[in-house]
């Protein structure tokens, strides 16, 4: 299988692109790509993607997405 990679992904994209578009959001996109979310995001993608869907892995990835967008 092959190994999936955050940096140039299609997530990191759409992530970047959600996040700056969010109100009050005067980051760089440097700054949100660092930010503790976006860093919790990556580990938990790149753990479904190369790991697999387990119970915990969907688990991890559904609570990051939560606390990236806000609403946990």
């Amino acid at each position: 299988m092959e190994e999936y990679v955050w940096e140039g992904s299609r997530s990191q994209r759409n992530v970047l692109d959600t996040l700056s578009r969010m109100p009050g959001n005067a980051a760089s996109s440097e700054q949100i790509l660092q930010s503790p979310g976006v860093q919790e995001y990556r580990r938990a993608m790149l753990n479904l993607r190369n790991q697999g869907e387990t119970e915990e892995s969907i688990s991890l990835y559904k609570q990051s997405v939560k606390s990236l967008l806000g609403v946990a």
